[in-house]
């Protein structure tokens, strides 16, 4: 398996191995044929048709991977299973896909688009996305107002407002799966959602924002707002 250039696109079904020893097939991998009629996979490719083949075995889509993990991420002192409010899971996220871009990994895994704003990098599906775990028994959606859980019904998105912030927390089902991914993880990728989490469960939003806009000055200009709820 390699980068390759030259030769006919094609793709093909290939046997692989998950990183649990498991045996999968993949389909429809992208693939080069020569003149000679090798066939030559990139490994990157590879890395997201075995994202695909796992979405579709836990019928989900391969960007909440990422959400998930990052759920179930346990950093040092910090237990896991859920996440306090949405600006932090926007940030992680974005975090996680720029961390993501500086190892050998940046090509290989399926995100999220990012759309930059007042209230800077924000994932564009999450929203939709935690609606869908939430209906697919995943993860528990919770309104929380001075440390309490409130009544807002099947719309908790929808009454997010200052003074009224989102608690997203993995359930038994949804926690099961999730173990399930970590160990599909390679342990570099690991440490990165560790990383990331860690760094961003109990940071508010001023620090945030000004976190963003030291590590990555281009959003100095746009982010002037802050992601608060």
């Amino acid at each position: 398996m390699s980068r390759n250039t030259g030769g006919i696109p094609i793709e093909i079904n290939m046997k692989s191995i998950d990183w649990q020893g498991r045996s999968i097939k993949l389909e429809n991998v992208p693939a080069i044929q020569n003149q000679k009629k090798e066939i030559r996979v990139n490994i990157d490719d590879v890395i997201k048709a075995e994202q695909i083949y796992l979405a579709n075995e836990y019928s989900l889509s391969p960007i909440n991977f990422h959400e998930l993990l990052l759920l179930h991420a346990s950093p040092r002192f910090i237990k896991g299973g859920y996440i306090e409010q949405k600006f932090r899971f926007n940030k992680m996220l974005f975090y996680l896909w720029k961390e993501m871009e500086k190892v050998d990994y940046r090509d290989s895994y399926i995100y999220d688009t990012f759309k930059s704003g007042r209230a800077g990098p924000i994932p564009i599906n999450l929203k939709r996305d935690l609606i869908d775990l939430e209906e697919k028994g995943f993860i528990e959606l919770l309104a929380i107002k001075d440390g309490k859980k409130i009544d807002s019904g099947n719309k908790v998105l929808e009454t997010l407002k200052p003074g009224i912030s989102l608690r997203c927390q993995l359930t038994k089902k949804g926690e099961e799966i999730a173990k399930s991914l970590w160990g599909n993880t390679p342990d570099d990728i690991k440490e990165i959602i560790l990383k990331v989490k860690k760094e961003l469960f109990l940071i508010d939003a001023t620090k945030l924002k000004e976190k963003v806009h030291k590590d990555f000055p281009e959003y100095k200009k746009t982010y002037i707002e802050l992601d608060a709820l």
